[in-house]
């Protein structure tokens, strides 16, 4: 006779943000809570600080985001837990009152509506720091160098504002050619 066992939710308890963050960061996505969700997680065990990702670089160095991952003990007992699920498609329906909208902005560190926001690379930010980042960008007086951003495309980084555009975007932005590679 075989015994059923019932394996919990790694988040059992926990709230729909933690619960949710947790889920992102174990299919290797960006969670989208803020701090005090994150450091729930981390108290109870369940995420660990990872390598920081690198998303670009300006004349600074290196532009490193967080990141996270799930001690391999708490990521089977998810993984269990998953394989035990209703197929969520089966009904068509799905509870939007669990969706919560909200993202945390990468450069003011605000939560704000998702609808909102603008995504560049793996980051998301506000609509007040993009405008920001956006009227930084037009009032430069741009330096070009050739660079290769964190997806891999080629472009231009600005030594001065550290904009990048990708060299294919660069006449429709400028009405010229992209400065040379070399």
């Amino acid at each position: 006779m075989e015994i059923a066992t019932v394996v919990k939710h790694p988040c059992a308890g926990m709230t729909k943000a933690q619960r949710r963050d947790f889920e992102m960061i174990a299919i290797n996505e960006r969670p989208r809570g803020g701090v005090q969700t994150l450091k729930a997680l981390k108290a109870r065990g369940l995420i660990e600080d990872a390598e920081p990702r690198i998303v670009g670089r300006d004349r600074f160095g290196d532009i490193k985001v967080p990141n996270w991952s799930i001690p391999l003990h708490v990521h089977r007992q998810w993984c269990e837990w998953c394989s035990k699920q209703p197929d969520p498609t089966d009904t068509g329906e799905r509870d939007v009152s669990e969706t919560i909208e909200l993202q945390t902005c990468e450069h003011c560190q605000k939560d704000k509506d998702l609808s909102t926001m603008t995504r560049m690379d793996d980051c998301w930010f506000c609509a007040g720091c993009t405008a920001g980042f956006q009227k930084h960008f037009e009032a430069c007086d741009h330096k070009w160098s050739p660079h290769i951003d964190s997806m891999g495309d080629e472009g231009q980084c600005c030594d001065r504002c550290t904009g990048f555009v990708r060299d294919e975007d660069f006449r429709l932005l400028f009405n010229k050619p992209a400065p040379d590679r070399s």
